[in-house]
């Protein structure tokens, strides 16, 4: 699996995703990083201060023609990868994201290589479960639940009242409407 980390010196994540400079693409196998290459990422530092100002006039920020163009352009260069690694982004880039396959993973841990195991082999460790997930490798199991609204745009009390769309428990699919 391949996961870019938003990163302006290589080692931590960056806090704003449109503001970083850089890509850090992270190869990962059973948890551990095995190879890295620095890319270098579009963002507020490579747009003209004029282009696409006017965002709000046509619909929220990251919504209009413009931002998704500009986030086009800061995607095609991690095509390759299924997650990115930010301390933050907007709803836009999300969505952004999320239509071309790669999932946004947001984090409050500044470590590359310290979030890259939180998001894998240390989540499976601490429930004792180890030996079956927390790796993207076959055999592993998966649990994952679909939702039919975005879950990143309700309330914490809307979750959890949301209509499901389906449940996979241990890689099987358990419910599928």
């Amino acid at each position: 699996m391949k996961l870019a980390a938003i990163t302006d010196d290589g080692k931590t994540i960056s806090q704003h995703f449109g503001r970083a400079q850089y890509y850090l693409v992270c190869s990962v196998e059973d948890g551990r990083i095995t190879g890295q290459e620095l890319r270098e990422k579009a963002g507020h530092h490579t747009f003209a201060p004029h282009q696409g100002n006017d965002h709000h006039a046509s619909g929220p920020h990251g919504f209009d023609p413009a931002s998704r163009n500009r986030h086009a352009q800061m995607l095609s260069v991690i095509a390759d990868c299924q997650a990115v690694l930010a301390g933050g982004m907007g709803l836009g880039m999300q969505r952004n994201l999320e239509e071309v396959g790669i999932r946004p993973l947001l984090t409050d841990v500044a470590d590359i290589e310290e979030a890259v195991r939180a998001f894998s082999l240390e989540a499976a460790w601490a429930a004792h479960r180890d030996a079956h997930l927390g790796r993207l490798t076959p055999t592993m199991r998966a649990d994952l639940t679909c939702f039919r609204a975005p879950i990143l745009e309700l309330s914490p009390a809307d979750v959890r009242t949301a209509e499901i769309r389906g449940t996979i428990v241990d890689g099987a699919p358990l419910r599928w409407v």
